[in-house]
């Protein structure tokens, strides 16, 4: 990547943002911290910190259509969801009691980003249409349990699940014990099927575990240490397996981890410092594996943070990077707690964004691939020019284990320096 690109994907999307309500002793301070080799963040820490920190509490897209990453977090304590643009504008939207988990979609296919919202004491969804310039209305609230029962729904996924071309939401009621399904029409959700799963479902993940072609859904179930698998077979959601979930699973996410075509499941342990790896043998029988970490975690994502084509993990303020046949290379542990994940994309801009909120801090970071490796480029300055030409000739017609090779300048790598590779360096000249 050349520097130019760099200071402007960073310029352009490097986002920040921090939430912070008209209200007597709220302090707020200031810094910019290096990221691992990607880019800089300006991290803004705020006091109190109005949100709670579980799976879904954040979501990252471009909702005002600026071509610029946003943000949006449920404020459960305020009733409102807050919507944050790139430029740390803050927009506070009435959602209902108790927001704790959102989702970002394009609810009526306009294009626009809009937004479903757990209403965790409402008992019920709330959605939140865009008009494309980042103004929402409170369009419906869908309710996913039985007027005046206490359902507390907990997260909040969206698919196609009966392939109608409408995108159906998947909602976890934690107190009522259920998962259901609002079946999304041109009307708007009706809610189709509730489908009873003990104990305490916390976090959903979507996936084909079945290779059958529907998106089936996996359910952390909190109170009795479970995973359980919910089949789909024409847009009907089966029970189908319990596994093991690790001590108090509070998060899961799905994507396949070892590249075998199967989708397999990653679980945030509440009790324990460990996630839980579910390893899918693709008719959705799991096995488990744990990991250990220096925490326990609150949320996990499975992302590809660092582009090499295989799924890495974040949990517990920590960072997996996937080595492959089931090894991990486990980073340091992240400043903060709490940490809850969020990923999002631009088009036709490179990379990713990765969101976290982390204590009380809520940041959007660009990750962007490396540049790819210009063959020729021996000294790595982008372009092939007249110094990669000086650089082979000092070594040119030489090979492995004379003094004056240079493994840099062996282009074709066969061991030696000669006219092959000065026909390399002729091809590529100016690139």
């Amino acid at each position: 990547m050349t520097s130019s690109r760099f200071s402007r994907y960073t310029a352009v999307a490097a986002l920040a943002v921090a939430v912070v309500l008209a209200a007597p002793g709220r302090q707020v301070s200031a810094d910019i911290v290096p990221d691992d080799g990607f880019s800089t963040m300006v991290r803004i820490n705020f006091d109190p910190f109005p949100f709670g920190w579980q799976s879904g509490a954040l979501a990252v897209a471009d909702f005002d259509g600026d071509s610029l990453i946003d943000a949006a977090v449920p404020g459960g304590l305020y009733g409102a969801v807050c919507v944050i643009a790139n430029d740390t504008t803050q927009t506070w939207l009435p959602a209902g009691l108790t927001p704790v988990a959102l989702a970002a979609l394009d609810y009526d296919d306009d294009g626009d980003t809009d937004l479903v919202v757990a209403v965790r004491d409402g008992g019920g969804v709330t959605l939140l249409v865009n008009d494309g310039a980042g103004n929402f209305t409170r369009d419906a609230f869908i309710a996913t349990g039985p007027a005046g029962t206490a359902v507390g729904p907990s997260d909040i996924e969206v698919a196609d699940l009966d392939q109608d071309g409408w995108i159906d939401l998947v909602v976890a009621n934690r107190w009522a014990e259920t998962v259901v399904v609002l079946r999304g029409t041109a009307l708007g959700f009706t809610l189709c099927q509730t489908v009873p799963v003990a104990f305490e479902p916390t976090s959903l993940a979507l996936g084909d575990f079945d290779g059958n072609g529907w998106v089936d859904v996996a359910v952390a179930c909190a109170a009795d240490d479970s995973v359980k698998i919910l089949t789909n077979n024409c847009g009907v959601l089966s029970p189908a397996g319990t596994f093991e979930g690790g001590p108090y699973p509070v998060a899961i996410a799905a994507g396949d981890l070892n590249g075998d075509g199967d989708i397999d499941l990653a679980v945030a342990n509440g009790e324990a410092a460990q996630v839980m790896l579910l390893l899918n043998d693709g008719a959705a029988t799991f096995a488990p594996m744990a990991i250990a970490l220096q925490n326990g975690g609150r949320d996990v994502q499975i992302v590809d943070i660092d582009f090499d084509g295989r799924l890495d993990i974040r949990c517990g303020g920590q960072v997996l990077r996937n080595l492959g046949d089931w090894n991990f290379q486990i980073g340091g542990v992240e400043a903060g707690y709490g940490h809850v994940y969020a990923s999002g994309e631009l088009p036709g801009q490179p990379g990713i964004f990765l969101g976290t909120t982390s204590g009380s801090t809520v940041t959007v970071m660009p990750h962007v691939p490396p540049a790819p490796t210009v063959v020729g480029d021996v000294n790595g300055d982008g372009v092939v020019n007249a110094i990669d030409l000086l650089r082979l000739a000092g070594c040119f017609n030489s090979s492995d284990g004379d003094s004056r090779y240079d493994p840099a300048c062996d282009f074709n790598g066969d061991g030696a320096v000669n006219a092959l590779d000065l026909l390399i360096l002729a091809r590529e000249w100016g690139a």
